[in-house]
C-alpha cells in the first residue's frame, strides 16, 4: 500500500492528468477500467475540494488545504491518496509539531485523547505528531470533505497552540 500525496494544482505525474484544467498532456494514456474509476475519482474529489475551498473561503495549496482561522492562526491539511484494498481513499493529514520533543507522559495523553475524538485521530508521521482522518475517495461529498477538513484543522492547530506554542503548520 502506497500512499502518494496528491499535487491538486498540477496533476498526476503517473498519469501527466492535470486535475486544474483536466487536460491530458504527453503520451496517450489508455486506462484499464479500475485506473478509469480511480482517475474519475481523483477528478470528482478535486472538483469537490476546489469547491468546498471557495464556499469556505480556505485557500487551496499545490497537495492541500490552508484554513485560515477566526483568531488569525492557521493550519495546513494535506491530502495523501492510497489504495486500501479494493478501494481508493484520501488520508488527511495536519502537522503539529516535531514528537521528540514531547515526553512520554505527553504522548500517552495523545493516544488517551484519540478515544474521546469524534472523528480523526492523532498519529505520527516520521516524527511528527499529526491529526489525521481517512475518507472513501468515491463516496466522499461536499459535505463530508468540508466537516472532515474544519474538524482536523481545529484539532490540530489546537494541539500546536497546546503543546507548542507556535503557529507553523
Amino acid at each position: 500500500m502506497s500512499a502518494r500525496q496528491v499535487n491538486f494544482l498540477g496533476g498526476y505525474p503517473e498519469s501527466n492528468l492535470s486535475l486544474h484544467s483536466l487536460e491530458i498532456t504527453g503520451r496517450l494514456i489508455v486506462p484499464n477500467s479500475r485506473e478509469f474509476i480511480h482517475m474519475a475519482s481523483r477528478e470528482s474529489f478535486a472538483e469537490t475540494l476546489r469547491s468546498v475551498c471557495s464556499e469556505c473561503g480556505w485557500e487551496l495549496l499545490p497537495s492541500g488545504v490552508n484554513v485560515k482561522h477566526a483568531d488569525g492562526r492557521h493550519q495546513v491539511i494535506y491530502f495523501e491518496i492510497f489504495d486500501f484494498g479494493e478501494r481508493e481513499v484520501v488520508r488527511l493529514i495536519s502537522m503539529i509539531g516535531d514528537a521528540k520533543g514531547l515526553s512520554r507522559a505527553q504522548m500517552e495523553q495523545a493516544l488517551r485523547a484519540n478515544m474521546s475524538l469524534a472523528h480523526g485521530a492523532l498519529a505520527l508521521k516520521d516524527d511528527e505528531l499529526c491529526m489525521t482522518e481517512t475518507l472513501s475517495l468515491e463516496e466522499s461529498d461536499a459535505g463530508e470533505i468540508e466537516s472532515a477538513v474544519a474538524f482536523i484543522a481545529e484539532l490540530a492547530d489546537t494541539y500546536e497552540k497546546l503543546l507548542f506554542g507556535t503557529d507553523r503548520h
